[in-house]
């Protein structure tokens, strides 16, 4: 954190010494991917509103790459305070908090040790971002199209085949008499030298393509089945154990 702080110098010179060492950093994190960061000083320095703009980027940048070494209580503990005022974050900001949220907050209770425990540090009627409108629309809407997302292979909802035009209808009749075979793909057209139209990735049924890159991040890579629905699970008993007064209802939603 004190390094990144640094990127908020006037000095030009101070900067790039600072981008030479957080560079040897990433070398570092990266050949060691179970070296831990530190999560708590780094979100403290993310959400602290009197530092420039350029060390919050960067602040948040190395907030990712903790969370992602953490474990389950400081993940949860850290993005409940990275969530309050989110709303007001830049949208590409909020969309990294977002996807963490759902990472950090939909796990089994025994995760947290909430199990048979009175602590009440992860009791999501506590969870002080809720009792803001902005951010609790917020949170609700990225949760309710993550509970919507449900990809194939490719990460998104399958395109149905276009109809053959009539032509081609005509010539595969014509076709089917002869006994001759055609391709499936309207081979009369396509010997014609008729350009295939192109394949549109469609979203799954409730989502545009805009939210399937907000829950899948830059790399739109889609998560594995099982770990999908085990975090939509968790989910929804999130929201079981909320009040109506923290979250609405379902008839509501």
């Amino acid at each position: 954190p004190r390094v990144v702080e640094q990127m908020g110098s006037q000095f030009a010179s101070s900067q790039k010494k600072t981008m030479q060492i957080l560079a040897h950093v990433n070398k570092r994190l990266t050949a060691q991917p179970s070296m831990k960061l530190p999560l708590t000083a780094l979100v403290t320095l993310y959400c602290d509103d009197t530092k420039p703009q350029i060390v919050k980027n960067f602040a948040l940048v190395y907030v990712e790459r903790a969370f992602q070494r953490a474990d389950a209580r400081e993940k949860a503990r850290e993005i409940l305070r990275a969530l309050n005022g989110v709303a007001a974050r830049s949208p590409a900001h909020a969309e990294i908090i977002l996807r963490a949220a759902i990472t950090g907050l939909a796990v089994p209770e025994k995760d947290l040790g909430m199990a048979g425990s009175s602590d009440d540090e992860f009791d999501v009627n506590t969870f002080s971002f809720l009792k803001q409108p902005p951010d609790r629309a917020l949170f609700l809407k990225h949760a309710l199209e993550y509970l919507l997302y449900q990809p194939n292979s490719f990460g998104h909802a399958p395109v149905a085949a276009p109809a053959p035009s009539p032509a081609v209808v005509a010539m595969r009749a014509v076709a089917n008499v002869a006994g001759v075979v055609t391709p499936p793909d309207g081979g009369a057209e396509a010997s014609a030298g008729a350009a295939a139209p192109p394949q549109v990735t469609a979203s799954p049924p409730g989502l545009s393509q805009t939210s399937v890159a907000r829950l899948l991040g830059p790399t739109g890579t889609a998560p594995a089945t099982r770990d999908l629905a085990e975090k939509k699970l968790n989910l929804l008993h999130l929201f079981r154990r909320a009040s109506d007064t923290m979250v609405p209802p379902p008839e509501l939603l």
